[in-house]
């Protein structure tokens, strides 16, 4: 298994608007078990951060959906927000 973590760091102006967005189309986006997450990181007050993992049955599929519709979300969230929701991406491999 693969899971797709996106992390999310929200201006706190937009943070309701955009974790609203985030449960809509990110977590609501086709794949198995989603499970989103407050980052509790002491040292970012100016900021929210949060975190989405995508549980997909392999890499292939995690990369699929990453540049696909993925890709097409983190587009679409730039247009929205632009640098006050940022989001990067890390791919991990379940080994137990």
């Amino acid at each position: 298994m693969t899971i797709l973590n996106s992390t999310f760091v929200l201006d706190p102006a937009i943070s309701a608007e955009a974790l609203e967005w985030i449960r809509t189309y990110f977590r609501h986006s086709g794949a198995k078990s989603p499970m989103l997450a407050r980052v509790l990181a002491q040292d970012q007050p100016d900021c929210e951060t949060y975190a989405l993992h995508l549980d997909f049955p392999g890499a292939a599929e995690a990369e699929a959906w990453r540049d696909g519709h993925g890709a097409a979300l983190l587009r679409s969230m730039g247009r929205k927000w632009g640098e006050r929701a940022l989001c990067f991406q890390t791919m991990l491999e379940v080994i137990e």
